[in-house]
């Protein structure tokens, strides 16, 4: 009996949470503003789990629950300016 591999259907909290993601890469300097557009567009058109692995797959995973929180900050595109 064959098990056809059916992906997994990405929920709106699975993009949001790849969306915070992409922004605290861009704020950290990982991604520029050019890939961070590209990387919003592919994350709010992501269907399933795998599409959203597409799309992180190359940046730091976030933090595993109960690990202390050490300071961060977000900034979102419109509120950074660079010299």
């Amino acid at each position: 009996m064959s098990v056809e591999h059916q992906p997994l259907r990405a929920s709106d909290r699975d993009r949001d949470e790849v969306l915070v993601r992409l922004h605290t890469a861009y704020a950290e300097g990982r991604l520029s503003e050019t890939e961070l557009d590209e990387r919003i567009d592919l994350t709010l058109a992501a269907r399933t789990h795998d599409d959203l692995g597409r799309v992180s797959a190359d940046l730091p995973r976030p933090a595993a629950p109960g690990t202390p929180a050490g300071r961060l900050q977000v900034a979102y595109k419109d509120t950074v300016t660079r010299a």
